[in-house]
């Protein structure tokens, strides 16, 4: 058994080269601990967000599979197995580790340009595209994971707990975001009656999941795979919008947030080239609806994370969560302010 959290230990379990190799953190990313070692990644998943991260692995290694079969998709992510046969490592206190290869480009926060944000969106449109055509038989590891109505349940159950004591203060954007239940619903109970089909998707579709080719728009691969499951593109297309559709980051000052349509525009460009047609007409008039929906969603596990005592997102300082979900309720607040002229952006994209 590997000793918990020792990168060394667990490169050893890998079918690699052994040499004497400096595993050096990567900064980045609010759950799981990854290293550079060499032309390799290490990943040690967070064992108390993905109690599962078994299942999670076999989800992660049928869809390298499928990456590394089809040509006209994105790069191969390069699973390394250990040295008995397996994908993943586990280690003396459970948790997993996996290794990939290391894909050499640019990891972004936010999109610097239209043309980085039409790319990111074309990436992932191909994904689900890609991994629904055949439909990729995937299991559901993380039950309810974009069923906003139960972010808004699981906020109004922390506010009501207040296990660290921070909800007077957070009250107004407690309430702000209880407030959009109407919204909370829409998709969940279309999903729910069949109303929507169900395919699969990645599930958290932002740019930070993107490779791009240094200095260029173009991406190379789509990564972080631990919540590809069967689910609905609009979430994906939804959290596109949401990292990219205004230049401040989760962290930034809520006044800084803003929706830039020409942004807008490109994502629904390359989502919808990437897709090539699978969309029907009932998801493709869902589109904002969905941007705006994912918002609201994350503002509420953000701030639901605040309230239990950040338990769950990486934070800096105290209030960072807090923080968060201001921010993201200010770009629900914009999305919806726009919500007509970005209807029209979607009906007169081809």
């Amino acid at each position: 058994m590997t000793p918990a959290r020792d990168p060394r230990e667990a490169l050893r379990a890998f079918a690699v080269p052994h040499l004497a190799t400096e595993c050096r953190p990567v900064r980045g990313g609010h759950i799981n601990e990854t290293w550079r070692a060499g032309p390799w990644l290490l990943q040690r998943l967070n064992p108390d967000v993905f109690p599962e991260a078994e299942s999670i692995m076999e989800n992660v290694r049928a869809v390298a599979r499928r990456l590394a079969e089809r040509p006209d998709s994105r790069a191969d992510l390069g699973l390394v197995p250990t040295a008995d046969g397996h994908w993943w490592h586990t280690a003396s206190d459970g948790a997993v580790w996996r290794l990939f290869r290391f894909i050499a480009g640019e990891s972004l926060e936010t999109a610097p340009t239209p043309a980085h944000a039409e790319g990111a969106a074309r990436a992932f449109g191909e994904f689900t595209r890609v991994m629904s055509d055949p439909p990729l038989p995937l299991r559901v590891t993380l039950p309810g994971f974009h069923d906003t109505r139960l972010r808004l349940e699981a906020l109004a159950a922390a506010a009501h707990r207040d296990t660290a004591g921070r909800a007077v203060p957070a009250a107004r954007v407690i309430d702000a975001i209880l407030a959009e239940h109407e919204l909370a619903c829409v998709i969940p109970a279309l999903l729910g009656s069949g109303g929507l089909p169900l395919r699969v998707a990645h599930n958290d579709a932002k740019i930070a999941n993107v490779i791009f080719a240094a200095d260029s728009a173009t991406p190379v691969a789509v990564i972080d795979l631990d919540t590809a499951m069967p689910g609905t593109p609009l979430h994906d297309f939804g959290d596109l919008v949401r990292s990219m559709v205004s230049d401040s980051t989760e962290d930034a000052d809520a006044r800084s947030v803003q929706v830039r349509h020409d942004f807008f525009t490109a994502i629904v460009r390359g989502f919808l080239a990437g897709t090539d047609g699978m969309l029907t007409e009932g998801e493709r008039s869902l589109l904002v609806t969905a941007a705006r929906s994912i918002a609201l969603e994350q503002a509420a596990r953000f701030l639901t994370d605040h309230l239990a005592g950040d338990r769950y997102f990486a934070v800096r300082v105290e209030g960072q969560n807090l923080q968060r979900a201001r921010t993201q309720l200010a770009l629900l607040e914009g999305l919806t302010r726009d919500a007509e002229q970005l209807e029209s952006i979607v009906a007169l994209a081809s």
